[in-house]
């Protein structure tokens, strides 16, 4: 599959910030930019956060656009060991219930922490804002943020 230029484009863009924010269409192909910005960071730790039935296609576009290969986990509990090097792709309503998940992934630190449907974080206070901006949030820990 090729990008199309616009894509390429709003890859590069990303790749370019460490804090940027994607705001195309529905249907424009946002995480197969994202993916792409990814490979052009060279990224080997990547942290993707969705909603609970986009799980498995963060996986999916992943496999379907990197030419790094990422190996990838799906968090699924927040006692889940985390993988090393790769892609964890974990759900908002699963940070805001595992402080403990919080934790663990601040730690392993991120180049590039992704944020789908970040609409889910315009109440700062919510729990979710809270694991990827407050203080000890995912936010801090990686080298790029990139809110979709």
């Amino acid at each position: 599959m090729i990008l199309k230029p616009q894509q390429i484009e709003g890859a590069q863009f990303l790749a370019d910030r460490r804090l940027a924010m994607l705001c195309d269409i529905m249907g424009f192909g946002k995480t197969a930019q994202c993916v792409h910005a990814c490979d052009l960071v060279a990224a080997k730790r990547v942290v993707y956060v969705t909603t609970p039935a986009f799980l498995e296609g963060a996986a999916d576009q992943f496999r379907m656009w990197s030419a790094l290969g990422y190996d990838t986990q799906i968090v699924r509990s927040g006692t889940d060991q985390l993988i090393g090097d790769g892609l964890v792709v974990v759900s908002y309503p699963m940070l805001a219930r595992s402080e403990g998940l919080v934790a663990r992934l601040r730690r392993r630190t991120a180049d590039v922490l992704i944020c789908d449907e970040a609409h889910y974080l315009k109440d700062r206070r919510s729990k979710s804002a809270k694991a990827i901006f407050a203080a000890p949030g995912l936010a801090r820990a990686a080298r790029h943020t990139w809110l979709v």
